[in-house]
């Protein structure tokens, strides 16, 4: 929840499976992140690992980020997330994909609550103008 008890971010998974004092692991998981109520981001992964405190999200394998409403799609794999700062990032190949065009780089990083995408190395890309 925000400071105003609106809902920040949900995570939903086909399986959990929860180790006392460790990470508990994820099947499945679908996460959404929200600014003030409207949903603004959503990730997909194969697996991954929450942290003992529940702020650190280790998405694990193939893993898609969306935006619903701008009709963006990151493709990449192995993406840490941090939930109290809304940042995602990896070192892993990278494939940005919109109305406009494909990216593709090494490494990335999202800074979910301003939609900020910065692509890390080796970018290349392919736009079409509206």
């Amino acid at each position: 929840m925000d400071e105003h008890g609106r809902l920040k971010n949900q995570l939903i998974a086909e399986t959990m499976i929860h180790y006392p004092d460790r990470n508990a692991t994820l099947t499945a998981p679908y996460m959404v992140f929200y600014k003030e109520a409207q949903p603004t981001w959503t990730v997909r992964a194969e697996q991954a690992e929450v942290s003992p405190d529940g702020k650190q999200v280790w998405l694990i394998g193939n893993t898609i980020l969306g935006q619903p409403e701008k009709t963006m799609e990151i493709i990449s794999r192995d993406v840490w997330v941090q939930l109290d700062s809304e940042h995602a990032e990896t070192t892993a190949p990278t494939t940005v994909i919109s109305n406009h065009g494909k990216t593709h780089s090494i490494g990335m990083r999202v800074f979910l609550s301003t939609e900020r995408v910065e692509l890390l190395s080796q970018v290349r890309g392919h736009y079409v103008l509206p």
